[in-house]
């Protein structure tokens, strides 16, 4: 490779990365911030584009700050500890407007600033820790950058302060009492506003969890239930109760160990604000919730006459969403254990649609029939900027233009950006 050269980096990329110029080639640089002027060497020259590394920070950017974690240039858990938050977020809304640009062909479309979270430390709600056994004894944490190296994790400053208290009574009660048990993945969801919290247990081999179970339910404040799956026979064995709940704004969720949630509750309230408001609800409306999880958005914004059809591949989400609608009092509520491109051959018709797809975005089936509902507005609401813009792309071509894009971050300090887009039927 060639010695390190002096750049000034100038972006930031969705990736996490940096990015500036090595003569004609970009370089993506991760722990850089736009304005720093490094020394980089190159580590990778693929083709159109190379990756590097800094070997000195020659002059810092005036956005640059002190990582607040130790371990932030070693884990894949947050990208841009480096980076002031203000700059965060104004790079989170220049990636969304990027992407839509360069993906969809759309050069008008005015993108909100990104709407900041309250809190920017202590915000997760839920975790996901893979272990390993190492001659150390067993690591628990977030994967390294780029690889798949276990970073080693006593105290996590972005997830809330009940998730590393259960991750350390739990990591330290199987270390003292239990080191036969050797567990492979750790998953806790500790709710911010109500003080149930839920875990989950997969371990390399088949354990008997009853005596372990039995204490952290009596010994940890708050845990509702755990779910063990031993690795070899992926039968699920249930201690406690399966569910928690979590509070937003006036509603409360129930919601399963495997049902998915936003993680940033305090957030989340803006976000469900957000829906509501782009879908202006009107009193005869039927409304499709696609991707409908436990029914957060719909039962959220929606009066409780009004008829919803949610849809979701999740068993665990579907049963909740019911549960929810009920004890809500919502008195036209169904949902269905369906792909959401189903749903057109359930309901024919739709005044309104929410789509909040996983990360790769809902393609083309899926935006083909959803526009055969021939609803007047669609809120969708992605994880992702560049599915988003090519399924915007692919809206345009059935009659949808867009009316209102808002970045809104739920993953401070990382390069994840959530966006709410408002279509609109031509």
């Amino acid at each position: 490779m060639p010695p390190s050269e002096t750049i000034l980096l100038n972006s930031l990329a969705y990736g996490g990365d940096a990015v500036g110029r090595l003569g004609e080639k970009v370089i993506f640089v991760p722990d850089g911030v736009p304005g720093d002027v490094i020394r980089v060497s190159v580590r990778e020259d693929k083709g159109s584009f190379l990756r590097g590394v800094i070997e000195e920070l020659v002059s810092p950017s005036p956005e640059r700050v002190t990582p607040f974690c130790p371990l932030a240039s070693r884990c894949g858990g947050c990208q841009w500890q480096a980076v002031s938050y203000s700059e965060q977020l104004r790079w989170k809304q220049a990636i969304v407007e990027e992407s839509l640009r360069r993906i969809s062909g759309i050069d008008d479309a005015e993108i909100e600033p990104c709407l900041p979270s309250p809190i920017d430390r202590g915000y997760r709600t839920s975790v996901r820790y893979p272990a390993a056994v190492t001659g150390k004894g067993v690591v628990f944490g977030y994967y390294g950058r780029r690889s798949h190296n276990i970073i080693d994790i006593d105290n996590c400053p972005v997830a809330c302060d009940r998730i590393n208290s259960i991750a350390s009574n739990v990591i330290e009660l199987f270390a003292e009492h239990y080191p036969g048990i050797h567990i492979r993945e750790l998953s806790i969801h500790a709710s911010q506003n109500h003080p149930s919290s839920v875990i989950g247990i997969t371990t390399f081999e088949n354990s008997d969890l009853t005596a372990p179970a039995k204490r952290m339910l009596e010994s940890i404040p708050g845990l509702a239930g755990i779910r063990y799956l031993p690795s070899p026979s992926h039968h699920v064995r249930n201690y406690g109760k399966s569910y928690r709940y979590e509070r937003i704004g006036e509603k409360r969720f129930r919601i399963s160990e495997r049902s998915f949630f936003q993680v940033n509750a305090a957030q989340t309230e803006k976000l469900t604000g957000l829906v509501s408001e782009m879908l202006d609800i009107e009193s005869s409306d039927i409304i499709v919730d696609g991707y409908g999880g436990v029914g957060l958005f719909s039962l959220s914004a929606a009066p409780l006459d009004t008829s919803i059809h949610l849809y979701d591949l999740s068993r665990t989400a579907v049963k909740d969403s019911l549960y929810n609608a009920r004890e809500m009092g919502f008195t036209a509520f169904t949902a269905h254990e369906k792909d959401t491109h189903a749903a057109v051959h359930t309901i024919g018709h739709a005044d309104l649609l929410i789509l909040d797809p996983p990360r790769q975005g809902l393609g083309r089936e899926t935006v083909e029939a959803a526009s055969v509902f021939g609803a007047r507005a669609i809120v969708y609401v992605s994880c992702n900027p560049t599915t988003l813009a090519r399924d915007i792309k692919m809206f345009s071509e059935t009659g949808y233009s867009i009316e209102r894009v808002v970045p809104i971050d739920m993953f401070p300090h990382t390069f994840h950006i959530e966006t709410v887009v408002k279509l609109r039927r031509m």
